[in-house]
């Protein structure tokens, strides 16, 4: 499995930066090389933290390339760059592909997991507070339980109040609390694309996938990524047992079933265009078949539409009736934490 996710880390890192293909600045970037005022000098664009350029030049060893900016940047802006600016942005960017045995030995020398009882409901909100302080090297022989697929769009509340229940239930039957890998905690977020570079063996460095769906899950393709990493070498079947989903929304579960690429999208549009340049390499419509199967198998699941052909005959839990704000702190004798304020939408744990 661990070298399943690093064949499929090699597909990300031996994509490569090219002359003539689009590059989105960020804004902080330009306006450490200018002078004139960013908000004054670009036009509004889909990504607004970002600002659209083309690659003008690559270096001979590809660790660098330079970024010009597109035709529509004004010409006022242009003129008050600094003279290297006015060329272009160097961008300093490690370019050299490695070989899937060696993003196996870098995903497993930096492997991190999170634990339960370091975990708390504020470091769930978007602005909350996160780093790798929060997370533990993982140990000799141990395996992370979970690795938890959500979008940071989706609400903290129901996020916090499923991974309560989830926890209370593994504890429940294991003795112990279990183990998360979560973005937020086990990625530097001081070198963030060396993290993403092995996701996938993140992924299947863990037991387990669990897949808190909410309302923007479906719009986030990294989300359609972990799926598809799961997915990919193994039949649907065995996939499923290593996949639990916590439904927060119905519509989020159809919007999974008719999953189509072109609604999905990243907030850094380099990776969006990297993940996309990927995907139609292994192949787009397959891509998007693997995401509706696995959608349309949880939904019928939980609105009773089958029995399960692939799956266990498993009832849903409702996770927002067994919830009460008045409950005690969570300890692995069963009791669950007070989440933060509630929410609408019931949600489901799926098992497979």
């Amino acid at each position: 499995q661990l070298q399943d996710g690093a064949f499929m880390a090699m597909l990300l890192d031996s994509y490569v930066v090219e002359v003539g293909q689009p590059w989105w600045l960020t804004k902080d970037e330009l306006a450490l090389a200018t002078s004139f005022s960013l908000s004054s000098s670009f036009p509004a664009q889909l990504h607004s933290d970002f600002v659209l350029g083309y690659v003008k030049e690559v270096s001979d060893d590809g660790r660098s390339f330079m970024v010009q900016l597109g035709p529509e940047t004004n010409a006022h802006a242009a003129h008050a760059a600094h003279a290297e600016s006015a060329l272009g942005w160097r961008i300093e960017r490690q370019q050299q592909a490695l070989p899937w045995p060696e993003l196996l030995k870098l995903g497993r020398k930096n492997l991190l997991c999170c634990d339960w009882t370091a975990q708390a409901a504020e470091l769930w909100r978007p602005n909350g507070p996160a780093g790798v302080q929060l997370s533990r090297p993982v140990m000799r022989g141990e395996t992370i339980d979970y690795f938890v697929s959500h979008s940071w769009s989706d609400s903290p509340e129901q996020k916090w109040r499923a991974l309560q229940l989830v926890a209370d239930s593994f504890c429940r039957h294991h003795g112990r609390y279990p183990t998360f890998w979560v973005d937020k905690f086990c990625i530097d977020q001081r070198a963030l694309a060396d993290g993403l570079r092995v996701l996938p063996v993140n992924v299947m460095s863990c037991r387990k996938v669990l897949c808190l769906c909410g309302k923007t899950f479906p719009r986030r393709l990294w989300c359609a990524w972990e799926l598809c990493v799961l997915l990919s070498f193994t039949s649907m079947e065995q996939a499923m047992k290593q996949l639990v989903v916590v439904s927060l929304s119905n519509e989020a579960l159809k919007q999974l079933a008719h999953f189509d690429c072109s609604n999905s999208g990243c907030h850094d549009p380099n990776e969006e265009y990297r993940l996309r340049r990927v995907i139609d390499a292994i192949g787009k419509e397959r891509f998007e078949n693997k995401i509706r199967t696995l959608g349309q198998l949880i939904l019928d699941r939980e609105t009773g539409g089958a029995q399960g052909l692939l799956v266990p005959d498993v009832p849903g839990i409702n996770l927002a009736d067994s919830f009460s704000p008045g409950m005690a702190q969570s300890s692995c004798s069963g009791s669950v934490e007070p989440g933060l304020d509630g929410e609408e939408d019931p949600m489901v744990q799926i098992s497979f």
